[in-house]
């Protein structure tokens, strides 16, 4: 962000080609690490630095392309081509009009206020390792995105297409180069390469329509041009190929060092937990709730009260659990419908559909306030053939989230016994009767989910002996709490 600043200062001095390139190159940097940390951090001042620089950027993109416009006619030319002198000629003037906007553009950013935001995102910027998990698993969404617009390109092979897939290579190239260093060591020099070739395919499909948008009347010159144009950029496009396409291509390499299986799923779980960290709620009880959460998931599961079905649903309650909290940035009331509108946002985890995204932030928002109801616009977003799991999965997390509602770690493991007429939860280490009300309202939602009876039970951790019955330890929750619900779960 310091180097903005620096090189804003050498562009204004006559908006000459390289200053302009290294400003937008700079900027660029800056706009990539906001993308980068606003996957994990929900802090307003990442946006609000990229829409500032984006404004400069996007006003010296049209200064940008036509400086390099001037300098492909100028290498392309035939020797005394008629075409030239007047190509450059209007390039020229469009120059200059250019170079006024751009002006106005950056005057219009605000240095001091670029400065506090680089000493406040700096700072926040340095709670994340480099080459963590994190930053691994973004650079595999950035890889997903580019391959997809790689296969679109090869299909289409359009200009609009060919130019996509350049940004999608460009916005790899920089998230690596920032968050993944090593990695970069390795990539950097074909990921430039790559990136330089479809960029100059794109100038050349630029310089193209302006000679056609100029109505130059001498065709066979046109033509020459025209012939010149689509020999440099196949060249580059072939160069591409070459590379890219075949089992043996560096796509496949570069996925090759990128999470896999269970190490994208703990991947994706450290970026929920540094999302936690970020919005300011407990990690620590983050961890702990995905702990019991899972243990009662798995219990349940294994005495035949959850039918066995694919592990999206326990991934859900596990990344549910983790990332409950998130609302806190937001607000200290109400944070489990704000942890739902965040998530509701985000777009969903690779390999994950958007009906399992939409039931974890359907379960952050009920794993405390408010029963799941019909007339619930969250609840209603649930499909009908999924509410009866969802609701089995919203008791779970409830549940775990209310035996460590102090945030005090008091309740270490749960076990589940499943008899033929009842389900009982042993809790070690259980014996918190403020909790009460809020873990009756659990084990309701689990009863009317489940169909079973549930019984708690705290037991001491070492001789793993029943401390007092349910009866003396939970009592039956008020109906005004609870009862007049039934209607809506049933």
């Amino acid at each position: 962000m310091e180097r903005v600043l620096e090189e804003a200062k050498l562009a204004e001095q006559g908006f000459e080609p390289d200053p302009v390139h290294d400003l937008r190159v700079a900027l660029r940097r800056c706009r990539s690490m906001a993308d980068g940390f606003r996957a994990i951090d929900p802090d307003p001042a990442w946006k609000s630095m990229k829409h500032a620089g984006g404004r400069v950027f996007r006003s010296l993109g049209d200064l940008r392309d036509v400086q390099v416009m001037r300098e492909w006619a100028r290498k392309l030319a035939p020797p005394e081509d008629p075409l030239q002198p007047l190509l450059d000629q209007a390039l020229a003037a469009r120059e200059e009009a250019l170079k006024r906007d751009a002006q106005e553009s950056l005057s219009r950013l605000d240095h001091s206020e670029w400065r506090a935001w680089a000493e406040h995102l700096s700072s926040r910027a340095a709670r994340v390792r480099i080459e963590s998990p994190v930053f691994q698993y973004i650079a595999l969404e950035r890889w997903h995105e580019a391959y997809e617009l790689h296969r679109h390109a090869l299909r289409n092979r359009s200009q609009v297409a060919w130019h996509a897939l350049r940004v999608g290579i460009k916005r790899l190239r920089y998230t690596v180069e920032n968050f993944l260093p090593e990695r970069h060591e390795r990539w950097g020099k074909e990921l430039k390469y790559l990136q330089d070739a479809l960029g100059e395919v794109h100038d050349l499909d630029v310089l193209w329509e302006r000679i056609r948008a100029h109505g130059f009347e001498d065709r066979e010159a046109v033509a020459r041009w025209r012939t010149r144009v689509v020999e440099e950029r196949a060249r580059r496009i072939d160069a591409y190929r070459e590379r890219m396409v075949g089992p043996g291509s560096l796509w496949q390499v570069w996925r090759g060092e990128l999470p896999q299986g269970q190490g994208q799923h703990r991947a994706l779980l450290t970026r929920a937990q540094t999302l936690v960290a970020f919005s300011g709620a407990s990690v620590a009880h983050a961890r702990h709730v995905v702990r019991l959460a899972l243990q009662v998931h798995d219990g349940l599961q294994k005495g035949g009260v959850f039918i066995e079905d694919a592990p999206s649903a326990r991934n859900a309650l596990e990344l549910a659990a983790m990332l409950q909290d998130v609302g806190r940035f937001r607000s200290g009331r109400g944070h489990h419908k704000h942890s739902y509108r965040m998530l509701g946002r985000m777009a969903a985890p690779l390999d994950w559909s958007g009906d399992n995204w939409e039931m974890v932030a359907g379960l952050a928002r009920y794993h405390r306030g408010a029963l799941p109801e019909t007339g619930h616009s969250e609840y209603g977003n649930v499909p009908v053939g999924q509410r009866k799991r969802f609701l089995q999965l919203a008791a779970v997390l409830r549940l775990a989230n209310a035996l460590d509602a102090g945030h005090s770690g008091t309740v270490r493991s749960i076990k589940v016994v499943r008899t033929p007429e009842t389900i009982q939860l042993l809790a070690t280490g259980y014996d918190d009767p403020d909790a009460a009300t809020g873990i009756a309202i659990a084990k309701y939602l689990l009863e009317t989910a489940c169909g079973f009876p549930v019984i708690l039970r705290g037991v001491e951790a070492k001789s793993n002996l029943v401390m007092m019955p349910p009866s003396e330890h939970t009592p039956r929750p008020r109906r005004g709490a609870i009862g007049k619900r039934r209607a809506a779960l049933s």
